[in-house]
């Protein structure tokens, strides 16, 4: 038992203080005393060898571990520095990750605010826009109402002023038919050819204006007259008018011509005074003849032509020549009056030609 602590003390000692060479040589102690027969230090050299083979093998694993617990501690302090960067540059990827949605939000709150600024600012102009629309349409509506009773008011005076129109154009001719009707009471009781050919010729100057009013009165439109239809209203009437009319022949060459009042009574009256100068003083002793009476349009003016086949007027005969005088004279009067050029062509028979310029044409 002493010598196995011994042994173990020695082995302690060995350990502490030994080294390759004398593990070398305790083995060759232990093979010396083997062959010497000596078993006790034999054991004893190989409980020494043994114990400091160990004690080399455990230091050497000791320094082995010791190195390898280095190199992980060197290794785990370069993943620890690895981690350490890598968590570092986690974080600050974090961070600009955070900044960015930060930066991001910031954007879209910004944007949205501006959105819904702009929002608010475009609805508070559609407001303002439809407050100011209802008020111009309302303006537009009462506008429009008021146009209508204007419209409607100026119908009514327009229908009203066509009713007295048509009335003032009823009432002349009726005024002039009962002219026409006292100078024919009046011509029963004189006994003078003078003075009844001048009632006579009086009578029909006033119906040529009457069918003018009747006309008007008579037309939907009232501003014009229609000269063609006129004309041979007229012609008609003093062909009746005359008892030595039935062996003249009457032509019309008449265009569609429309004159208002102001031109169609000077005309009428002229061309009354003419065919009655013709017929009065042209054909004598019932002779046969023709008068042609024609109106039309040269460009801008109107031209009226009544000629006759009879008797030249420089040679017809009228003893007093009164009657001629004052034909012409009321037919140079009415062609001032349209504003108008004449001339008077004789030879075989005699042609009155006039040209005026109309007021309007239809």
């Amino acid at each position: 038992m002493v010598i196995r602590r011994c042994l173990i003390l020695l082995s302690l000692l060995l350990i502490v203080f030994s080294s390759p060479g004398q593990a070398d040589a305790l083995l060759r102690r232990f093979r010396t005393d083997s062959l010497n027969r000596d078993y006790i230090a034999a054991i004893r050299d190989y409980i020494l060898y043994s114990n400091l083979q160990d004690s080399l093998s455990n230091a050497a694993k000791s320094r082995q571990f010791d190195e390898l617990e280095d190199i992980y501690k060197t290794k785990q302090k370069e993943h620890t520095i690895i981690d350490l960067r890598n968590n570092q540059q986690i974080q600050r990827a974090e961070l600009d990750r955070t900044n960015m949605v930060r930066r991001v939000t910031m954007s879209g709150i910004v944007v949205i605010f501006s959105i819904a600024v702009l929002l608010f600012i475009g609805l508070q102009q559609k407001r303002r826009s439809n407050i100011a629309l209802r008020t111009h349409q309302q303006e537009i509506a009462g506008q429009n109402a008021a146009l209508e009773e204007m419209n409607r008011q100026q119908q009514l005076l327009l229908v009203e002023k066509e009713w007295l129109t048509r009335e003032i154009h009823h009432r002349v001719k009726n005024n002039l038919q009962t002219t026409i009707s006292l100078l024919h009471m009046q011509s029963v009781y004189l006994s003078n050819e003078a003075a009844l050919a001048a009632i006579r010729s009086s009578q029909r100057r006033m119906q040529a204006m009457s069918f003018i009013h009747q006309r008007l009165y008579q037309s939907e439109d009232m501003t014009s007259i229609d000269m063609s239809a006129y004309i041979i209203e007229l012609i008609n009437y003093l062909k009746e008018s005359f008892r030595d009319a039935g062996n003249i022949t009457f032509t019309q060459q008449v265009e569609a011509v429309s004159l208002d009042i102001g031109q169609a009574v000077p005309l009428g009256l002229i061309i009354n005074e003419a065919i009655t100068n013709a017929i009065k003083y042209a054909f004598p002793g019932n002779k046969k003849g023709t008068i042609e009476v024609g109106l039309g349009r040269d460009n801008d003016y109107c031209i009226l032509s009544i000629a006759d086949n009879g008797v030249s007027m420089a040679m017809r005969d009228d003893p007093a020549g009164r009657h001629s005088s004052l034909g012409l004279n009321l037919i140079r009067g009415l062609i001032e009056q349209l504003q108008g050029k004449f001339n008077i062509i004789t030879g075989q028979g005699t042609v009155l030609h006039i040209n005026f310029k109309p007021n309007h044409s239809i």
